[in-house]
């Protein structure tokens, strides 16, 4: 019966496989792998280096799995960290795979610094958006990132700098597990290049007066925004209402600049947000990268009901412009079970819509006023902010 095993191999190539790795080696009928681990390894029989697009790789497993051949892939350490397992595992049947994994470069590293793995943060910036490591800094942190080339240091200080933590310490471990392994100190603000292009970072966080907080409320002037913006403080009272979790899909309706959208993936939720004026959707995108959840925000420059494709089930909607134009019941009908639905609305047409919700489905209805100090010549005040009515109704 054909089977696809993923290998995984360390720095000392062959010298690193335990006795069922050199089994499963010796009777491959084909194997998978970059040019850097096939060179590794001693074999007579078939080899095959990644194409691109990568999606070409998995026809040409496929073929030979219809063959009964024994299929091998071989890649890095722990083939469960940040690696090929979870594309193979989604187009072939998992009882069809065999593991066999080695130690990552993210414990290697671990090790090499002294961190318990349960203190630390795994983040993978190799052919990623390198963005992606701003949620995860805070003061005090542990990051082991791993490196896309020897200049994702730089890119990384950089970072650092720009979010006031140029004080954070941080360690470049280069070919770790070889004999010229090395280890390069230095602080965020003094950055260096790695010695080699197969690295790992660590990063102790060290803040200077900026503690990147995830909670719900950033300043507005860290968004790109041409006035349509959820103002800081209804923003935090919305995603309190939205109330996101780790993958919950949001659909953000009428999107703005982005900011509940960006907030909401921050705290681990993903969204597609819908935004029919052009350049509104390109702050959206900014934003996203700027804030770090570009790869978990989507932007769709179009009306909900005109999006052609199949949409994941909302966990919770968003509504925060053109609500005369939507159809808000028909909306509720695809939230989940248990989903949340909040409105936004400053208009007395949006406030009938709500009156409306309330009426059929329930919900809460609450009314923010905020106000906000100003200057009045020698004197301090304080200037209310156009009101908001807000709505939030679950789905039961």
């Amino acid at each position: 019966m054909s089977k696809i095993t993923i290998l995984g191999i360390g720095a000392d190539g062959i010298n690193s496989l335990n006795k069922k790795g050199l089994q499963v080696l010796k009777q491959a009928d084909i194997i998978f792998g970059s040019n850097r681990h096939l060179e590794m390894i001693d074999t007579n029989c078939e080899t095959i280096n990644w194409v691109s697009p990568f999606s070409d790789n998995i026809e040409i497993i496929n073929k030979h799995f219809i063959q009964n051949k024994n299929i091998l892939i071989v890649a890095t350490g722990d083939v469960n960290w940040f690696g090929i397992t979870n594309i193979i595992r989604k187009n072939f049947d998992n009882e069809k795979i065999q593991i066999i994994t080695n130690i990552s470069s993210i414990s290697l590293s671990a090790i090499k610094m002294g961190w318990p793995l349960q203190d630390i943060t795994p983040i993978t910036i190799h052919g990623r958006d390198i963005n992606s490591i701003i949620t995860k800094i805070y003061d005090n942190a542990k990051l082991i990132i791993l490196s896309h080339n020897k200049q994702s240091p730089i890119a990384v200080c950089e970072i650092l700098q720009k979010l006031k933590f140029s004080d954070s310490e941080v360690s470049i471990l280069n070919n770790l597990g070889r004999n010229d392994e090395t280890i390069q100190k230095f602080q965020a603000n003094s950055p260096q290049t790695a010695n080699s292009d197969l690295n790992c970072i660590a990063v102790e966080c060290k803040k200077n007066d900026n503690n990147n907080s995830l909670c719900a409320g950033l300043d507005d002037q860290d968004f790109i925004n041409d006035g349509q913006l959820t103002k800081r403080e209804v923003r935090a009272i919305t995603i309190s209402s939205l109330q996101p979790y780790p993958n919950a899909v949001l659909w953000d309706i009428g999107a703005g600049s982005g900011s509940i959208s960006v907030e909401w993936c921050r705290l681990g939720g993903k969204s597609w947000a819908f935004e029919t004026d052009k350049t509104r959707c390109e702050n959206i995108k900014q934003n996203s990268i700027n804030l770090g959840v570009k790869q978990k925000l989507q932007v769709h420059n179009c009306t909900i009901n005109k999006y052609g494709s199949k949409l994941p089930i909302p966990d919770c909607i968003f509504i925060g412009g053109g609500l005369t134009n939507i159809n808000t019941e028909e909306l509720y009908e695809q939230l989940k079970f248990g989903g949340r639905m909040v409105i936004n609305s400053i208009s007395i047409q949006g406030q009938e819509v709500i009156n409306k919700m309330h009426k059929k489905y329930g919900g809460d209805i609450i009314r923010i006023n905020i106000e906000r100090n100003t200057k009045i010549g020698n004197f301090d005040s304080l200037r209310p902010m156009i009101s908001v009515i807000h709505y939030t109704l679950k789905k039961v």
